[in-house]
């Protein structure tokens, strides 16, 4: 019998699907022009939990945006490349507007018929750090904050 291999960043995608059918979709979405990565879209629910404004966010550039992401900008903008490269990313991140939670993110490149990568959505589940320190310590103590997993 041949056992069948999981891929992890399909099992966090469904996890996260399922998830969002329970919950309030936490969703962002991003385009690139002129080599800058632009936010076009994020859910009322993810400016909530992230203590954002709209206007914070949206038509903004992620380079104006190092007050949400802090000092990560370099790491958070390699996974935005590998997404805008057509792969798959999961990593997770503690927004600095809110550090009592961190993200747990995968992007997911959206591409029209010929392939080109048009926009890329990122889905989100935000998790309460006091709560969950057991879980934190026992899987994501092996991978560092922003580090994407492939």
């Amino acid at each position: 019998m041949d056992k069948k291999t999981i891929e992890l960043i399909s099992l966090i995608r469904k996890l996260i699907k399922e998830y969002e059918t329970k919950h309030d979709a936490l969703i962002f979405s991003f385009i690139k022009r002129n080599g800058a990565y632009i936010y076009t879209e994020i859910t009322d629910k993810l400016l909530e939990v992230c203590r954002l404004q709209k206007e914070d966010v949206i038509n903004q550039t992620i380079n104006n945006k190092q007050q949400i992401i802090g000092d990560t900008y370099n790491q958070v903008y390699n996974n935005y490349e590998k997404a805008w490269s057509g792969r798959s990313v999961f990593y997770y991140l503690t927004p600095t507007t809110n550090t009592d939670i961190f993200l747990i993110i995968t992007l997911e490149p959206q591409s029209d018929k010929d392939n080109n990568i048009y926009q890329v959505d990122a889905h989100c589940v935000a998790i309460d750090k006091r709560e969950l320190h057991e879980v934190k310590v026992g899987l994501l103590d092996h991978f560092s904050e922003h580090e994407p997993i492939e």
